[in-house]
Parts: C-alpha cells; sequence; structure tokens
C-alpha cells in the first residue's frame, strides 16, 4: 500500500455500542449508536468494601444508561441529568 496525498488528522474517538443497559439492570432498546468521547462518563457503585467505578453513556432514544469496558481514552462526558 502506498499514500499518495495525507489525509486530515483523526480528530476525537468514537466507537459503536448497543444499548443493553448492561450493568443497570437492562431494559436497553438495542439501538447501536455511535458514542464520542463527549457522550461517556464515570458512574461508581458504593459498597460497604469500596467502590467500583464503571464506564457508561445514556442512550438518547430510551433514556437508559449502559455500562462498557473502559474505552482507554479520556472521558469528556456528564450523566445526562448533570449537565445543567
Amino acid at each position: 500500500m502506498e499514500t499518495i496525498k495525507k489525509g486530515r488528522p483523526q480528530k476525537g474517538w468514537t466507537k459503536e455500542y448497543e444499548c443493553t443497559g448492561a450493568g443497570n439492570k437492562g431494559g436497553g432498546c438495542g439501538a447501536i449508536l455511535r458514542i464520542s468521547q463527549r457522550d461517556l462518563y464515570k458512574t461508581v457503585s458504593e459498597h460497604w468494601d469500596g467502590n467500583t467505578y464503571y464506564t457508561s453513556f445514556t442512550c438518547h432514544d430510551c433514556g437508559v444508561e449502559t455500562d462498557i469496558p473502559d474505552p482507554g481514552v479520556k472521558l469528556l462526558g456528564k450523566r445526562p441529568k448533570q449537565k445543567e
């Protein structure tokens, strides 16, 4: 393979995820969403023996929250109710 003319540099990060409600009692609508860093935020589950942190997004179609494996990028979003 040979590059004839360089393209534009990649800006940001995106990946497709399914709205499943994983980690949040299910209930996802099954929509396939293109998620960016601005859609991801940290959530926490508090336990008597310590806290567990998750990376999550909220589906804009049904409003259900889905936890995903850590994507290894800086999270730039906030939970929708925290945006105000």
